[in-house]
């Protein structure tokens, strides 16, 4: 299997850190840019595409909060990409990676 890092390169965003799974760090990254073969070819036969709401039955409760948190913060960050206050194009933070600020405070 290839090291994490080859993965990340194929996300359209930043991975967002989601927390702490006990000691475990967990993280998210938006690969809905991807098509199904680049899925195929980069990540691994078994991979493909499913809507959280077909699978979220079989994972267990931890799994599922996790995965359910996961698309809320990326559905955020791809539909919110502008501060509500400021119009400015947002980033994320680089300490939090789950927090998106205006470049400039207003």
């Amino acid at each position: 299997m290839p090291p994490l890092e080859t993965y990340l390169q194929e996300a359209t965003e930043e991975p967002v850190f989601l927390g702490l799974s006990g000691d475990t760090p967990c993280f998210t990254a938006d690969f809905s840019a991807l098509d199904e073969a680049t899925v195929h070819d980069q990540f691994c036969d078994a991979a493909a595409f499913m809507d959280l709401r077909s699978v979220a039955g079989n994972l267990g409760p931890a799994s599922a909060a996790i995965a359910a948190t996961a698309h809320g913060l990326v559905t955020w960050h791809l539909t919110n990409p502008f501060c509500s206050s400021c119009g400015a194009r947002t980033q994320l933070e680089p300490a939090m990676r789950s927090t998106s600020r205006a470049p400039t405070p207003w």
